[in-house]
Parts: structure tokens; C-alpha cells; sequence
């Protein structure tokens, strides 16, 4: 088996079946907002967010667990 450093899924012709992505404050509503409605369109079957939702330095982690249901999370 190959070892990848990248995976081009439309030149393999596969898709992911999980996506997990580490939000910061930078990304947070393009991974929040408009990931989940791409994801779901690829028809990623589960996609995961981590967000830190810590306050005055305090690091507390969320995870944001999407799965897909036909072609909705």
C-alpha cells in the first residue's frame, strides 16, 4: 500500500469518509459555517470539529460531531 503525504480524492476516485479539522479564531466561521454544507454536498460520511470555546486563556476543547443522513448533517 502506498504511503500518502496527500490524497487528491477526485484523481483516486474516492472520497473521505472522515474529515476532522482543529478550528481557530481565524477559520472559525468557514469551518462552522460554510465546511459543513460543502462536506455534506462531497458527501463526507462524518466530519468533526475541534473548537477551543475556552475564555481568558483557559483552554476548554468542544467537538462538533457531523454525520451525514442522506445529504444532510
Amino acid at each position: 500500500m502506498p504511503e500518502y503525504l496527500s490524497l487528491d480524492v477526485a484523481e483516486e476516485g474516492v472520497r473521505p469518509m472522515l474529515i476532522i479539522e482543529i478550528v481557530e479564531s481565524e477559520t472559525c466561521e468557514n469551518d462552522v459555517e460554510r465546511k459543513v454544507g460543502h462536506y455534506a454536498r462531497a458527501w463526507v460520511a462524518q466530519y468533526v470539529i475541534v473548537d477551543n470555546v475556552g475564555r481568558q486563556g483557559q483552554r476548554q476543547l468542544q467537538l462538533l460531531n457531523y454525520r451525514l443522513l442522506g445529504d444532510r448533517y
